[in-house]
């Protein structure tokens, strides 16, 4: 059996939530947008969150996103 190499894209977006909304929206614009992302921060979460709503990018269907620290927010 061959192992299948899943693509890994990392992207150093900087801390905070318009620095991730630019990034996300950076990615997801692109013809094999991810399928998920895995941010540092809560914030960086809702700026992922509101570029998939502005390009109309379904969550959970077809984007994951993955936060760390358990804000208020989140």
């Amino acid at each position: 059996a061959q192992d299948s190499e899943i693509p890994i894209n990392v992207i150093h977006a900087g801390f905070g939530l318009e620095s991730a909304y630019n990034h996300a929206l950076e990615a997801l614009s692109q013809p094999n947008r991810p399928d998920a992302f895995v941010v540092l921060d809560d914030y960086m979460a809702i700026g992922a969150v509101m570029a998939a709503r502005q390009l109309k990018v379904s969550i959970p269907d077809q984007l994951g996103i993955v936060s760390f620290n358990d804000t208020a927010y989140c």
